[in-house]
């Protein structure tokens, strides 16, 4: 199934097969989730914990002026919300407006519900941040240490795949003009992104080398469960009965007949002409 096949059948709200998304494969969800519970465990015991503590490094610090500058509000925000998620947000607003379809809005606001999600992992799993010195579980909590008792998952880890991810996906599906080698290059540029946001984050010390790999664990997951949906075909269906729902709302309006005007008012006020509606003509 080529790709233009592939965007046709996502346009009449019609599930193309399996994998066939023309975007990158990703790992089984049930794959993913059995490592994320496997790691977690393994972070939680003795070991997980020595292993956080033998490669924790702090190579980049304050002292180091515009280099820290660099790394710290240049390379490490590429993952926050007031890049990619703005960023992730105009896509979606363009490609909305092209298609004439809310289908990219909702994925768009679908990778924004699995990042937030992944915050309940980060209250419930109540890991302290390096900046407390030692990872601890479950000491003192959110109310004793605010956001330094987050520390597990990674967000930032969780952006870069999830956010991004997202990006890639519906340019690939919904950008004009698209070729296979734009989704090449755009998916290297992602993994990029990944890379950097992972390295970034442990050369300024942020993150436990374990609260990294969970970040990337959860970013897969939420990205194969958005993949998931769209091939099952759930956003589109939103978007249709959207549609249809404003079309019956304003339908009897626009259709309503117009009163008669006598020779003399049909001269001074001509009837209106009338206005297709439709979003998907």
């Amino acid at each position: 199934m080529s790709a233009g096949t592939i965007r046709d059948a996502i346009d009449r709200h019609t599930s193309p097969h399996r994998g066939r998304i023309p975007f990158v494969r990703l790992p089984n969800l049930e794959l993913l989730t059995i490592a994320l519970v496997a790691g977690s465990a393994l972070a939680i015991s003795p070991v997980g914990r020595e292993i956080d503590r033998l490669f924790f490094v702090k190579v980049i610090t304050r002292a180091d002026g515009a280099t820290f500058t660099f790394f710290s509000d240049v390379l490490d925000r590429l993952s926050s919300q007031r890049v990619v998620g703005v960023l992730l947000v105009v896509v979606a607003v363009l490609l909305a407006t092209h298609r004439r379809s809310l289908t990219p809005l909702i994925v768009a606001g679908l990778a924004e519900l699995m990042f937030l999600s992944v915050g309940i992992l980060k209250i419930g799993f109540a890991k302290s941040a390096t900046k407390l010195g030692d990872p601890q579980w479950w000491d003192g909590g959110l109310l004793a240490y605010g956001k330094y008792s987050m520390a597990y998952p990674s967000g930032h880890a969780t952006e870069s795949v999830v956010l991004w991810g997202a990006i890639v996906l519906l340019l690939a599906l919904y950008a004009p003009s698209w070729r296979p080698q734009h989704t090449r290059i755009a998916v290297g540029v992602w993994q990029l992104v990944m890379v950097n946001t992972i390295v970034v984050s442990w050369l300024l010390g942020r993150h436990w080398v374990s609260d990294l790999a969970a970040g990337l664990l959860c970013g897969l997951i939420g990205l194969r469960l958005v993949v998931g949906l769209l091939e099952r075909g759930y956003p589109q269906a939103v978007d249709q009965a959207v549609r249809a729902g404003i079309r019956t709302a304003i339908g009897p309006a626009i259709a309503a007949p117009q009163p008669r005007l006598s020779p003399i008012n049909q001269r001074t006020h001509p009837a209106q002409p009338q206005h297709d509606f439709r979003w998907d003509r």
